[in-house]
């Protein structure tokens, strides 16, 4: 930008050079005035000095009519010719007078020589012509005496003018000389003053031309240095705008009525809106924010403290919600004046995502480090609980108390198994399989259906009577049913029809290629249908991944149809999922199926033998659990001696070593945990054979925390039968 005094002392001398140029101008003109007024006097003068010259010239005119008379004696002659002489003598003077009419003085002069020339040319002229009439006209001129008007001693020029005339036309010649040298003086100092005064308007006048010169000199210079700098200013700010581009961040320019003035291909990829369509555009009719409470109040801040950071929630030109971190900084102006907002977006909507789901996982480990110590306690309430049952089934034979003891048996089976779900699901603990008739597992569905759903929806079950079984896990199986009918419960929240079905088909080749998952076989779908308001199309893909719910906080986890579908996946099947909005929901479960006469693992169970009065150490730190399993080994002719803690046992163990046959030592225990305590009785005995028990530890963990002292594994709770069939391979060394 040019500077300001550089412009002002340009206007300045410019307009001093203007003012001197007036200046100039005026003293010029009255000069040249003044000098054309002298220069007309002197011609005035001049003339009047001419025409007095004549008349002079018209009296040597006389003088000579007069030596012409005096040859010729001729009368008429002399009257004609003074007659012309006069006439031309009148003229003069009338000139004279028309050139002297500003000079009153010299105007009386000439009227009083006019006057007295008149008079006496008249009285000549009449004189003649009396004469000329009486008279011979050969007549000496001295006979003119006879009127008596003439000396004869005068001749006519003296007679006609006079003394008093000639000297008055001689004074007034000498007079106009006088005038006319001192008007050509005058003229000479005029033209000397105008000569100076010219000289010094140049030299001024080109001072002023240099001065200016030398300003617009400066002038245009800054002006090409200021052109320079902005050409360098637009090419470091197109330079920077390129950076702009080329930076992920969505970065634009408001000014402070909230108008865009500048759009980065960041915000353009970001937002979906290109350039020139929200350039000038109010930031509101460009991004549909749902948090416009908060930006005004972003607003607010940025003008008061010069800026903030926050989170905001945004939808994109396609209608997608993203989650930005923005940053907003105010910019001033050089008087130091709000002028505009610069704004940051950096989406983090991924970033949120993965930190909701980090912080699921982390409660999902959280429950499962719960559930694994609630799984624990369950299981030694369990077990106690199980193994006094079988002994009661040995001690009372009537049909009612087996009866009952057997449904107990059941249902404290059924909860272990519950226990070792909880303990799969949270911690990966292998499962077993075995044949599942899905008939009887749909059974026990609809069962709870009908005992727990509101009586607005009404459950049915179509099951065919030969249906095929599949080989699984009986409460993994349950669960995945489970989880399909809460989600057609929720989905029907004002009641309709929930219908589980299930049907018998063979997969081909074609099919199979149809589906990834699919393989050539024989398969059992479960079918769930519900009649409630349906899956959206643009979320049913996302039905299965971990964490994602529509339902609200505190209604679900997102894990349900996740671990539904793993369960599946884990048995060899697949899911197929049909959904219409408005008109409800269809799960098809695919399980391979298998005969009843398949052998699965443990099927054929080994035989039960009695001790030969071996002594057996339990340590447990549950007082019951003690009890109850030195109840069941005594009866089948074994000796127990019992330890409530790692210590203890160390104690009894190193007093009895030689007598002790097996150790059945809990993993589990305060002070001195199943490790240490292994570890301690290898070092007192190295062939020390040692069962290990819990209700939390898998079988590889086992192995490979407490070493190879551990002859074998059972997990709690464990039955009477489970426990002396593996007491019976250790002693004997099967194992």
């Amino acid at each position: 930008m040019v500077k300001w005094p550089i412009i002002r002392r340009l206007t300045a001398t410019f307009v001093l050079l203007l003012f001197v140029v007036l200046v100039n101008a005026e003293v010029t003109y009255n000069c040249t005035v003044k000098l054309i007024e002298a220069q007309n006097i002197a011609f005035d003068s001049e003339r009047a000095i001419a025409q007095l010259e004549r008349i002079i010239s018209s009296f040597k005119d006389i003088e000579i009519l007069e030596d012409q008379y005096l040859l010729t004696k001729n009368v008429h002659k002399l009257n004609e010719t003074s007659f012309v002489i006069h006439r031309d003598i009148l003229e003069y003077i009338q000139n004279l007078q028309e050139l002297t009419l500003e000079r009153p003085q010299l105007q009386q002069k000439i009227d009083i020589i006019k006057r007295k020339i008149n008079n006496n040319f008249n009285l000549l002229v009449s004189d003649i012509n009396s004469v000329q009439k009486n008279l011979n006209p050969q007549t000496d001129l001295e006979n003119l005496n006879f009127s008596g008007n003439y000396s004869p001693n005068q001749s006519i020029k003296q007679t006609l003018l006079g003394e008093n005339i000639q000297q008055l036309i001689q004074n007034m010649e000498v007079e106009e000389e006088n005038l006319l040298k001192q008007h050509i003086n005058q003229l000479h100092k005029s033209l000397q003053r105008i000569f100076v005064i010219l000289w010094i308007t140049i030299v001024v006048d080109l001072s002023l031309v240099v001065l200016l010169y030398y300003f617009f000199k400066n002038y245009i210079s800054q002006l090409q240095e200021t052109e320079i700098t902005r050409k360098l200013r637009d090419s470091k700010t197109r330079e920077r705008a390129n950076l702009l581009d080329i930076a992920i961040d969505a970065i634009s320019l408001q000014n402070i009525c909230e108008e865009i003035l500048y759009w980065n291909q960041g915000a353009e990829n970001l937002y979906g809106w290109t350039s020139p369509e929200v350039v000038g555009k109010h930031i509101s009719k460009v991004l549909d924010t749902k948090a416009l409470a908060q930006q005004k109040q972003a607003l607010g801040i940025v003008l008061e403290q010069g800026e903030w950071r926050g989170e905001l929630t945004q939808v994109s030109k396609n209608g997608k919600e993203i989650t930005v971190e923005s940053s907003w900084t105010l910019v001033r102006d050089e008087s130091g004046k709000p002028k505009s907002i610069l704004t940051i977006d950096r989406e983090i909507t991924r970033k949120k995502e993965l930190e909701a789901q980090l912080l699921r996982s982390q409660r999902l480990e959280s429950i499962g480090t719960l559930a694994g110590g609630i799984a624990h306690d369950l299981n030694n309430i369990l077990a106690p609980i199980l193994m006094s049952v079988q002994l009661l089934q040995m001690r009372l034979n009537d049909e009612q108390n087996q009866q009952l003891l057997k449904t107990l048996e059941k249902n404290v089976q059924r909860g272990a198994n519950l226990v070792k779900q909880v303990l799969w699901f949270a911690r990966g603990m292998e499962s077993k399989r075995t044949i599942v008739e899905v008939k009887q597992l749909i059974s026990e569905i609809e069962q709870i259906v009908t005992e727990t759903f509101p009586k607005s929806i009404n459950c049915k079950t179509s099951i065919p009577e030969r249906l095929g079984c599949v080989c699984g896990d009986m409460t993994q199986l349950h669960q995945v049913l489970v989880n399909l009918v809460l989600n057609a419960r929720d989905a029907m929240s004002d009641g309709g029809n929930l219908n589980i079905s299930a049907t018998n088909i063979t997969i081909d080749e074609h099919y199979a290629k149809m589906n990834i998952d699919a393989q050539v076989g024989h398969y059992v779908v479960v079918t769930v249908a519900d009649t409630g308001i349906g899956i959206p199309s643009q979320i049913k893909e996302r039905i299965f991944e971990p964490f994602f719910t529509t339902k609200n906080i505190g209604q679900g986890t997102g894990l349900g149809l996740s671990t539904a579908l793993g369960i599946v996946k884990s048995h060899g099947g697949f899911v197929n999922v049909y959904s219409e909005l408005g008109k409800g929901t269809q799960f098809q479960v695919y399980l391979p199926s298998c005969s009843q006469k398949e052998k699965i693992t443990h099927v054929v169970e080994p035989e039960v033998f009695n001790g030969a009065g071996e002594l057996i150490l339990v340590v447990d730190d549950e007082a019951a659990i003690r009890e109850a399993t030195k109840s069941s080994l005594e009866i089948y002719n074994y000796q127990v001696m019992t330890a409530s803690d790692g210590v203890e046992a160390v104690s009894v163990y190193a007093e009895y070593q030689q007598s002790i046959s097996v150790v059945l030592l809990d993993m589990m225990m305060p002070i001195m945990d199943g490790s240490l305590t292994i570890r301690t009785l290898q070092k007192i005995n190295s062939a020390v054979k040692i069962i290990g028990i819990s209700g939390l530890l898998s079988n590889q963990n086992i192995a490979e925390n407490a070493g190879v002292g551990v002859k074998a594994f059972l997990s709690k709770p464990c039955t009477a039968k489970e426990l002396l069939q593996t007491i019976n391979l250790v002693i004997a060394g099967d194992v």
